[in-house]
Order: C-alpha cells, then structure tokens, then sequence
C-alpha cells in the first residue's frame, strides 16, 4: 500500500535479494519495481577502522575488563586472513571461523562461575519484574516461596502453613523464634485475623519476633475499619513489626521466586568448558547465603529514622527528552542501565536505576529493557525515535 498508492513517500527498503525476489518483487505492480530498480544502491564494505570497531565492541560487550589480549590476538588474525573491505556479516563469519579453529596459542577467555551466572540471571529477572509489575499481581504464595528459599539458605528451621489465603512460617535458631505472617488478602477479616494471629504469637512466646508482611500494592488497613485497625494497634504494642517492603524490594521476592522456578525446570544453563549444564537448585542456595552477591531479603526499617526527602516530579517528557539526549549520542543508542542513570542525573534528573527501570517498563514503545550477563541495558527505540519514518 505504501508503495503503490502513497506517491508522495520514498520508500526506503533494506531486503536480502531472496527475500525481495520472493516475497516483494512478485507483489509490486510493474511501473513500482521499475521505479525502485532505477534506484538501487549497494552498501559499501567495512573500512579497517570499522572492522576494528565491530570486533572490540563485541569482545567488550562480553569481557568489560581484560579484553584487549583477546581483542589483539583475534584482530591480528582477522586482517591476515580477511578480504579487503568486507561487509560486517563477513567480519564476524571470519571472525568465528578464527575462534573454532584457535590453537593454543590463543588467549584464554576466562568463564563465568556458576555464582557470577546465577547473579546475572537473577539482576535480569529482577530487572524484567521491575519494568512490567503489572505481570506479578500480589500473590501470597509466590511471596512465601522465595521467603522460605532465603531462610533455607541461612539454615533455619522452618514450618509453615497456609490458613485462608494466607502464609504463616515459624522460624527457629536454637535461641529465639520468629514468626513471619505473609498476607495478600486485602479483606478487613483476613487482614484482622492475621494481626489477631501475630499478638498470640508474641503473647505466648516472650522475646520472639513477628512481622506482618504484604504487597506494596496492598491495603494493610482503612481508617474506618475500627476492629482491624484495634487488633493491628494490639499486634504493634505487642512487639509486632508490619514490613510493606518498597517496589524495588518487592521485586526481588518475586524474582527470587521466578529464578528458583527456572532453575528447577533447567533453564540456567552454565558453561564448563568441557561442555553445558544447568543450575542447580544447591548453587542457587549458595548464591543467596552469599551476602556480597544476595543482600539480605528483609529491610526493617528503624522506628525513628528521619522523614525522607520529598522525591522531585519530573513530567514524561523531560525524562524522555533527557533519555534521547544521551542515547542518541551513543553507538547503537544503548546503555547499561547504572550507567544511563549517572548520566541523567548528570542531566539534573534525580533518578535511580530502579525508578528508570519502571519508568521505561511503563513507556516501552520507545525504550527497551536489553538484558545481558553485564546486567540490564537500555535501547531508544520506537515512533519517537528521530530515525523513525
């Protein structure tokens, strides 16, 4: 339609010569492949200097320290072997054909560990979770699973039952108990008798623990629900803690959740070098118990800790226009999302790499969320994209 009945567009066609004679030539009436004949160009093929480009930020997209050994080693072969100014499929074709042949005088490229894999997994998850939370809907169980993964972790001992849409796990160490009550049920009775539960707990275990933990999404009580908001003001004199973690944390439980779900289906594969295999459900317990890798899932705040800073309005369109500033300038127009976030707030934005993670979830026609083992990345895409037709 656009090339036969628009007059008053170019039309610009990037197409492999099977799929033009295949699939566009035979559906263009005549005088439209005549017209679009007279106009063929042919790219022109990689300068030096862009097959350099190609090859360094492919191995650095990879290796982010120590690439230049591999980077000079894998160059060298290519300018030996490679015809004079070739099409970028045919760098990488070359390149390849050098790294399955390699001998050993090749660099080693070092590997992932499987602890270094299961993070990147997990960032990604986290991150994917955080762009589209609409996906993961309060849920009880999910919340309970990647709790009861985490103290199993730090080798607790855990019982737990689940009354009426509800969660209640007992921990034990040896020298105190912990109650931990795991409500999504935004009814005034369920919430009622979760607090009712709580109180009993503490009344009939001195020194112990109890946390009220929901949704962020979720209602804990209404001003006009006069007996929940009594049992609630009982389970807080009583010692009881209510943990209504932030939209950052309440990621994490989710993708905690989603990646042991992975793990035990096999979907986190690690390479050994001799050949792949998939995670295991004990190497994701060692991950969480390493707190440099995993921070603790549970963040009690203090009970006087000052009021924080009210956070700055930025409209949408300064944080888009702001967004494309600084893509645009970048190769491929893509950033790793730490990075994107210093930038703007080099800019005069105040904002976190989370609070742009859902910020570019909720405007995803134009800024895509890339996941890679380095971490999330974001892409400027779309209509509004200056490139766009």
């Amino acid at each position: 339609t656009l090339i036969n009945d628009c007059i008053s567009i170019i039309p610009l066609t990037f197409t492999r010569t099977l799929f033009w004679d295949e699939k566009l030539y035979p559906n263009l009436d005549p005088s439209s492949r005549e017209r679009i004949g007279m106009n063929q160009f042919y790219l022109r093929g990689c300068t030096d200097q862009e097959i350099e480009d190609i090859i360094r930020t492919r191995i650095q997209s990879i290796l982010t320290e120590n690439w230049e050994t591999p980077y000079n080693w894998l160059i060298t072969g290519i300018k030996k072997t490679i015809n004079k100014n070739p099409s970028p499929r045919e760098v990488i074709r070359c390149a390849n054909a050098i790294i399955l042949t390699c001998d050993s005088s090749a660099p080693v490229i070092p590997q992932l560990s499987p602890m270094e894999i299961i993070h990147a997994a997990y960032t990604n998850e986290r991150d994917l979770i955080l762009s589209d939370l609409d996906s993961w809907p309060p849920d009880y169980e999910e919340l309970t699973e990647a709790i009861h993964l985490y103290l199993t972790s730090r080798r607790y001992d855990i019982r737990y039952t689940k009354p009426g849409r509800k969660s209640i796990l007992q921990v034990h160490d040896g020298k105190s108990g912990c109650c931990i009550i795991i409500n999504t049920n935004q009814n005034h009775s369920a919430i009622g008798s979760a607090f009712a539960k709580g109180t009993r707990y503490l009344t009939g275990h001195p020194g112990a623990t109890c946390l009220y933990l929901t949704d962020p999404r979720c209602i804990v009580t209404k001003q006009n629900w006069k007996p929940t908001n009594q049992k609630k003001d009982e389970f807080i004199a009583a010692g009881g803690k209510i943990l209504q973690p932030s939209t950052s944390d309440i990621a994490r439980f989710y993708a905690l959740y989603s990646l042991s779900c992975k793990i035990v289906e096999g979907d986190i594969q690690i390479d050994t070098g001799t050949g792949i295999r998939s995670a295991t459900s004990e190497e994701l317990i060692a991950y969480i118990r390493d707190e440099t890798l995993f921070p603790p899932l549970f963040r009690i705040e203090k009970d006087k800790e000052p009021p924080a800073k009210k956070r700055p309005y930025y409209t949408d369109e300064q944080i888009h226009d702001t967004l494309c500033q600084i893509l645009t300038k970048k190769p491929m127009h893509i950033m790793a999302v730490n990075t994107l976030s210093e930038e703007v707030i080099r800019k005069g934005l105040s904002i976190t790499s989370d609070d742009l993670i859902i910020w570019c979830g909720k405007h995803a026609d134009s800024f895509g969320i890339i996941q890679s083992q380095q971490g999330s990345m974001i892409i400027f895409r779309g209509s509004s994209h200056p490139c766009s037709p």
